[in-house]
């Protein structure tokens, strides 16, 4: 059973299909070990196209074509810590299930040594750089008024997408972030929010102000439409 958006599961069934099935992918379910699991990531970590290791050119596209300078020479570059741990932990959840189900009676996932997990490495811009980017940004005003939001309340982009008016108390000054949008392809979905809870941001003085301007403009665009702004609206209007 699949748990998590749609766009999680997408890029999970991705994974295993690029990097899983073809090493492991025949192996016998009670035949896995540790050191197959330890060969797997030292490959991902070499090379997340897994070249043969021959010199050979990475092709602009698929089919005949005439070579230019778009068609380079293949360089190795390992696949992302963060991307091994996460086919680690689809491994660890398909060995859960299997112990269960009494396929097997202990799980190799526990033996093998993933990547560690990277630190948290947050680049903020400064202040004169946030500076400059809602001077910008406040050019247009409903912009402006984004790019503010997301500075001030640190909420995620997929959450800022999926806020609602009912989830603003401009009178309050309390902002609820229950739902997130979430992109796969060209499918859009909503869903819970990355933590599956949700959270309450207290709104500064001047956020509620950008806010309520933000509401007014919304409200004069529904009625110039002949229609009413309700609290299902998104931010945007």
């Amino acid at each position: 059973m699949h748990t998590g958006g749609r766009s999680t599961v997408s890029s999970y069934r991705g994974y295993v299909d690029k990097h899983v099935r073809p090493f492991i992918g025949q192996v016998k379910v009670g035949a896995l070990d540790a050191e197959m699991l330890d060969s797997l990531y030292a490959e991902l970590r070499r090379c997340r196209d897994h070249c043969t290791g021959r010199k050979q050119l990475q092709h602009r596209c698929a089919g005949s074509h005439q070579c230019d300078e778009r068609c380079r020479k293949h360089e190795c570059r390992p696949l992302a810590n963060a991307t091994i741990r996460k086919i680690h932990f689809v491994l660890s959840g398909a060995y859960r299930r299997a112990v269960r189900w009494r396929w097997v009676s202990t799980s190799p996932i526990t033996q093998a040594e993933p990547p560690s997990a990277p630190p948290p490495d947050p680049q903020p811009p400064s202040a004169q750089e946030a500076t400059q980017l809602l001077g910008e940004a406040w050019l247009d005003p409903d912009w402006g008024a984004l790019v503010w939001l997301t500075m001030t309340t640190g909420a995620r982009r997929g959450e800022l997408c999926a806020l609602r008016w009912k989830y603003v108390d401009l009178s309050t000054g309390l902002l609820t972030l229950r739902r997130a949008i979430a992109q796969d392809g060209v499918e859009v979905e909503e869903k819970d929010t990355k933590t599956h809870q949700r959270r309450h941001v207290t709104l500064d003085p001047e956020t509620v102000a950008v806010l309520a301007e933000h509401h007014a403009r919304c409200a004069k665009r529904a009625t110039a439409l002949g229609a009413v702004l309700d609290n299902t609206a998104t931010h945007s209007g």
